[in-house]
């Protein structure tokens, strides 16, 4: 957006792009004039991303300096073993289920029941690559998770049909 109110050539903006195959479509675009009330808008908005984005930087910063504050390093390296676990999701995990849930949740096979996915051989979706745990369900059709507080942890884990993306990894 800065290079479209600075004014920039449409071959150099579309040279920004990392897709190459979308160049010409964005250097066509990138051609139409915008007008200048509509640049004084798109500045404002690019403000407002740009301090949303240093507000969203300060709060990460706090949150990750918790792991310090509560001791957490133990807790937050064992769970970034996962792949696509970072210190943010570990960190929201670890709210959900308590700083103690290592204790709780000592095998693969108790957390797995904890959150409500069992293994199965079974590929229940075309979409999910790595099948390997599904929802445990009392019938053909999906249900809901009985623990609200875990859903926001465990849908990031969900494909469409309701089949696990990746496999829970062994908490020791």
């Amino acid at each position: 957006m800065q290079a479209v109110i600075d004014g920039r050539n449409p071959s150099e903006i579309a040279a920004l792009h990392r897709n190459k195959a979308k160049r010409a479509e964005i250097e066509k675009c990138a051609s139409v004039e915008i007008p200048n009330y509509l640049q004084v808008y798109l500045q404002e908005v690019l403000v407002d991303v740009r301090s949303l984005n240093q507000r969203i930087i300060a709060m990460e910063t706090s949150l990750l300096a918790k792991i310090e504050t509560f001791n957490l390093h133990q807790q937050i390296d064992l769970m970034c073993t996962v792949p696509g676990v970072s210190k943010m999701l570990a960190l929201r995990v670890i709210s959900e289920m308590g700083a103690n849930y290592h204790q709780r949740y000592f095998t693969a096979e108790a957390f797995s029941k904890a959150i409500r996915v069992v293994p199965s051989n079974e590929v229940s979706g075309e979409s999910c690559s790595n099948a390997g745990l599904h929802m445990a369900t009392s019938g053909s059709s999906f249900t809901s998770f009985p623990q609200p507080s875990l859903s926001p942890f465990t849908d990031a884990a969900l494909c469409e049909d309701g089949s696990m993306i990746t496999e829970v990894a062994q908490i020791t």
